[in-house]
């Protein structure tokens, strides 16, 4: 081991940061689909799906399963949040099977996203963790 300091950075101390040579950095949760290239040999081309842009309304992406533009197929299934709410009327005393009512609305039902094209699956948006 030798006593020598680490060797600079490369550019030095006067170098722009990224974000002046390339720009501010995309903001978070902006949409759509993200493409990012290997830099090897020759480039292969990787689509990335973002959570936060699948919610409780069809979306337009291209599917990571055969590759299409499409708009996603919605369907509701009733999951965490549904159960909860329905338990909370129980608990305040709802008779006549009020508790039910939060499993009819599908405000509080989880949302799945398939391709129409190929019925793959591609998502799921629940309402509650």
């Amino acid at each position: 081991m030798s006593n020598d300091p680490p060797p600079p950075y490369p550019g030095g101390p006067s170098a722009p940061l990224i974000e002046e040579k390339h720009g501010p950095p995309p903001a978070a949760g902006t949409g759509g689909p993200t493409t990012v290239l290997v830099p090897s040999g020759a480039a292969t081309t990787v689509t990335v799906l973002q959570g936060e842009i699948f919610q409780g309304a069809p979306v337009q992406t291209v599917c990571p399963h055969c590759q299409q533009a499409i708009t996603t197929k919605i369907t509701y299934e009733i999951g965490l949040m549904s159960f909860l709410l329905g338990f909370f009327c129980c608990f305040v005393g709802c008779d006549l099977c009020c508790c039910l009512i939060p499993c009819l609305f599908d405000d509080f039902k989880d949302v799945t996203h398939t391709c129409p094209n190929c019925k793959a699956y591609i998502y799921t948006y629940k309402r509650m963790c």
